[in-house]
């Protein structure tokens, strides 16, 4: 994966953006967690637009390939998150507007919104097994709240 972040970087540096690396946790002086991720996330199929943190994370910028992940995939992720595991380092470019947009980690970041979101921003996505139970993260949320918590709570490494 740091391979494919330094052909990102360079690919970049030849357009004329300069790359330096921080931690967004040391920007915002606290952890950054999924709530904050799934904050007014939008995944506009028309416009191939698909946005986060509250409108500040371009998530599928251009040069960005589709959204490919399989359930299985995406499933993975969010077991990832349940069982407290660390997800690998998202990398993200802020952009001269003072936003940001991924380089690298779109199919985690869009597994994750589209878990806690849906896509009709209902939490009505995709299901996973939470202790023996197929759940959405409405149902989760209704059911077991303290785990849902849990996930909007859960420290990302950007």
């Amino acid at each position: 994966m740091l391979i494919s972040v330094q052909n990102k970087a360079q690919r970049l540096k030849k357009k004329g953006i300069k790359m330096e690396v921080k931690r967004i946790e040391a920007i915002l002086g606290r952890p950054f967690t999924v709530g904050d991720l799934v904050k007014g996330y939008q995944n506009d199929v028309d416009t191939n637009h698909v946005s986060g943190f509250d409108g500040h994370l371009d998530i599928r910028p251009k040069y960005q390939r589709n959204f490919r992940y399989s359930d299985k995939q995406q499933e993975a992720v969010m077991n990832t998150i349940l069982q407290k595991f660390p997800l690998n380092t998202m990398y993200w470019v802020k952009k001269a507007d003072g936003t940001y947009e991924v380089l690298d980690g779109q199919q985690r970041t869009i597994s994750i919104c589209e878990y806690v979101c849906g896509p009709n921003y209902d939490g009505m996505g995709y299901p996973i097994n939470v202790n023996g139970h197929q759940m959405t993260f409405a149902n989760l949320r209704a059911n077991m709240p303290d785990i849902a918590e849990d996930i909007l709570d859960y420290p990302l490494e950007i």
